[in-house]
């Protein structure tokens, strides 16, 4: 089911577009499609206004790749992509310091990442994917 909702909003930005940070900061919640909740700002005095004019930015293209090989290719043709990743507690307590690494048993998508590079770590061998994300700056394949 995550992975098909991934689908809607890649969809919704490719026909729509999707609002700059400075108009809708992220925040992990689900909230209802008003057009306060794509566009919308608050004075000092508690007066909140939907934005209509607002830039929007859209995606040319969208799809599915998997594995290493694959995500290279499409990273080096087009630019950073997104992954989901199932993000533990763990996770988000990283600092960002060093290579993240954790094996979950039965993952489950519950997040999405994106994926600017990857590396190997010359002293272990280790491959890992650079990603970023609000809370952590690197992690491994």
């Amino acid at each position: 089911m995550f992975l098909f909702l991934i689908f809607l909003v890649y969809n919704y930005a490719y026909h729509k577009g999707i609002p700059d940070e400075t108009c809708n900061n992220y925040r992990a919640v689900d909230t209802d499609c008003t057009p306060f909740n794509q566009c919308g700002t608050c004075y000092p005095n508690g007066t909140c206004v939907a934005i209509s004019n607002y830039k929007a930015w859209k995606v040319s293209q969208y799809g599915s790749v998997s594995g290493e090989t694959k995500m290279k290719a499409e990273i080096m043709a087009r630019g950073p992509i997104s992954c989901s990743i199932h993000a533990t507690d763990k996770l988000e307590n990283f600092d960002g310091n060093g290579i993240f690494k954790q094996f979950v048993a039965t993952p489950m998508p519950n997040h999405i990442i994106s994926v600017v590079g990857w590396g190997k770590d010359p002293q272990t061998g280790d491959k890992y994917w650079v990603c970023s994300l609000h809370f952590f700056s690197s992690c491994v394949k």
